[in-house]
């Protein structure tokens, strides 16, 4: 296990455990070297054992690009997290993204879906919550908070 941090000439590093890999692609990402963080996360997907693991690691990637503004990388990562393991995470990526791309009727017609198929779905509650905060939509915050509070669980 190699220490990284920012000072670290990250070409240098050797090492092949996840916890490496991880520290390699934060310090890319930090340094808005997308590509090369997305490789070191790519190395992590393949480490993990299980398909949950795997799609949250594509989950993250997508994420990164779409804070990167790069849209086109950002739905082909969330195609594989949903393609690796369908689940209440990777649901969220479709409504994200148009979020993101400043979409917001579409993300909440998507998140109203999935809610109204999966209640429990907290990812997709929360979401749904910082839209409509986002937008100050104070009365569809606080009737969304009050249907699905109870099982989605609590907002931040």
């Amino acid at each position: 296990n190699v220490p990284v941090n920012d000072d670290t000439n990250l070409e240098e590093v050797e090492g092949g455990d996840i916890a490496t890999h991880l520290a390699l692609a934060e310090q890319y990402r930090k340094r808005a070297e997308y590509m090369k963080a997305a490789q070191e996360y790519q190395k992590v997907a393949q480490m993990k054992t299980d398909r949950r693991s795997k799609s949250e690691v594509y989950y993250e990637v997508a994420v990164m690009f779409l804070d990167a503004e790069e849209y086109d990388n950002a739905k082909s990562c969330a195609d594989i997290a949903w393609a690796t393991d369908e689940n209440d995470l990777t649901i969220t990526l479709p409504p994200l993204i148009n979020y993101y791309m400043k979409r917001s009727n579409s993300a909440v017609s998507q998140l109203e879906e999935i809610l109204q198929e999966n209640p429990y779905n907290k990812h997709a509650y929360k979401l749904l919550c910082q839209i409509y905060r986002d937008k100050h939509h104070e009365n569809l915050l606080h009737s969304t908070i009050r249907r699905y509070g109870k099982t989605a669980g609590t907002v931040e």
